[in-house]
């Protein structure tokens, strides 16, 4: 599973009790978890607290958001021939590999005449 971060942009502390377990996430922080739970932590209702006033505290607010981590990908190559598996650093060169030494496999006609100028 791909583990991401979920982050606390409220400018308070967040606390919450999530599959029996306790979340804390400090005031814009984050914490991994995985990508499932995450969704689901963050699609849960936690309902805000009131204060004297009758209004909502804001320390209780969940103001909660998901960041997926990025991987670095490793680089392969995109220009390989499909004839003899030779590795290119760019179209064109594959391109032309082709044409230098493939052209009597190619099978369409009308690609072979082009190629064959």
């Amino acid at each position: 599973m791909a583990l991401v971060k979920v982050w606390n942009d409220n400018v308070f502390p967040y606390k919450e009790n999530f599959k029996d377990e306790k979340i804390f996430i400090n005031a814009k922080d984050f914490i991994e978890m995985e990508n499932d739970d995450a969704v689901l932590f963050k699609g849960t209702f936690c309902s805000p607290s009131k204060d004297a006033g009758g209004g909502f505290k804001p320390e209780t607010f969940k103001m909660i958001r998901i960041e997926q981590v990025k991987k670095p990908v490793p680089r392969t190559s995109f220009f390989k021939c499909q004839a003899c598996g030779k590795e290119l650093g760019s179209a064109v060169e594959l391109d032309k590999h082709i044409t230098k030494e493939h052209s009597d496999i190619l099978i369409e006609d009308e690609e072979k005449k082009k190629r064959t100028k």
